[in-house]
């Protein structure tokens, strides 16, 4: 019996550091005939931030960050958002306005920023892919566009470098889940 209970141990602690993912839940099925380990995918819910709505893993929690509108951090991943008015635009006179796209939103903003990125337009999605090395750290961001009735909005997504093949796809399954009040 001891045994058996330190490998169950062992079996999800080594879970937990192969799947890297924030929390991991796991049920354990005590039938005796039928003993098993079953690993739940994390969870979602739906976040309320200043306007923009958005659907992802429910281990992010909120916090700050100079010059963004809202940002959440999770141990693997992180979102941010910056909410650009129309009015601001104007009043800076700069060549986007309430009549621009969200291509030439991105496209501006890709220009500003010197970033050497394309604009990509896929399953009604706006976005750019970049990468950025902070503090010795390689991280993947997929910053994506909106436009809301007042505003254009950045959403950046980011993971480390070595986990983009993990998150790419998740992070356009959480960008396509955004929508405005």
């Amino acid at each position: 019996m001891k045994k058996r209970v330190i490998g169950i141990i062992s079996l999800i602690f080594l879970m937990v550091l192969v799947t890297g993912c924030g929390k991991v839940n796991i049920t354990i099925n005590n039938d005796k005939d039928d003993n098993k380990v079953v690993e739940k995918k994390n969870s979602t819910k739906e976040y309320s931030l200043k306007g923009l709505h958005i659907t992802m893993a429910d281990d992010l929690v909120e916090s700050s960050a100079v010059n963004y509108t809202s940002y959440l951090q999770g141990q693997n991943y992180s979102f941010a958002s910056i909410k650009e008015s129309f009015e601001d635009y104007k009043a800076a006179q700069l060549e986007i306005d309430e009549n621009s796209s969200v291509v030439d939103y991105m496209k501006f903003i890709t220009k500003v920023n010197q970033l050497n990125s394309n604009v990509i337009e896929k399953n009604g999605l706006v976005y750019i892919t970049y990468t950025k090395n902070i503090n010795d750290n390689d991280y993947f961001y997929m910053a994506f566009a909106y436009k809301s009735n007042d505003s254009f909005w950045l959403v950046n997504l980011f993971c480390f470098e070595k986990d983009k093949a993990k998150y790419e796809p998740i992070f356009m399954d959480w960008a396509k889940s955004v929508y405005f009040e």
